[in-house]
């Protein structure tokens, strides 16, 4: 059995590329940017990135006018567009910034599904409700997370805003369509439904 190759970040893979184009080998770059080659190395395989001066000595040496994503948020939102929760995605190796990018995508794109096009969606309500989540497992004087995963948590928020959502936009159709009467024996029809009276 093959083993699979080891996650290499854009970065590092953007690295390799421009290098060879130029047509150096690691000591050759390592030389003309005034580095060792293990940094190079390290570079390359993706277990360090370079930062300050080093990084704009390289990017100005090699050509690149965009550094790339560590290719966790490109690989997380190919997952979610696969119907994938967060869990089974690199969202825990992505940095906060591109995390709070993911989790909102994934919570936006779970709404669409859950709804199917069948009633209009509040995006500025399911914002404001995402946030609420973000916040609230960020708080940095109580741990509501409870030792879990922060993708763990979040999975189980997107899918609770997402059915609240539809209860609501369902409720508004409602609203809008039925006579008052028609409203209210829906209404209590749906409660007996979740709630298992007959």
């Amino acid at each position: 059995m093959t083993k699979p190759e080891k996650f290499k970040p854009q970065w590092a893979k953007d690295i390799i590329e421009a290098r060879k184009k130029k047509g150096l080998t690691q000591s050759g770059l390592a030389q003309a940017i005034k580095v060792s080659q293990s940094t190079i190395t390290d570079w390359e395989r993706g277990k360090s990135r370079p930062s300050g001066e080093n990084l704009t000595v390289l990017k100005n040496f090699l050509g690149l006018s965009y550094f790339g994503h560590d290719g966790f948020y490109q690989e997380a939102i190919k997952g979610i567009n696969l119907g994938l929760p967060l869990t089974e995605t690199p969202f825990e190796q992505a940095n906060q910034r591109e995390q709070i990018d993911i989790f909102f995508y994934a919570l936006f794109f779970m709404v669409e599904k859950i709804i199917e096009r069948k009633f209009p969606v509040s995006f500025s309500r399911v914002a404001a409700q995402g946030m609420r989540s973000w916040v609230r497992f960020h708080d940095p004087i109580r741990d509501r997370r409870l030792g879990r995963p922060l993708a763990e948590c979040l999975d189980k928020d997107i899918e609770q805003i997402a059915k609240a959502e539809y209860a609501k936009a369902e409720d508004d159709a409602c609203a809008r369509t039925m006579t008052h009467d028609e409203y209210w024996t829906w209404r209590e029809a749906r409660r007996k439904k979740n709630t298992g009276d007959s």
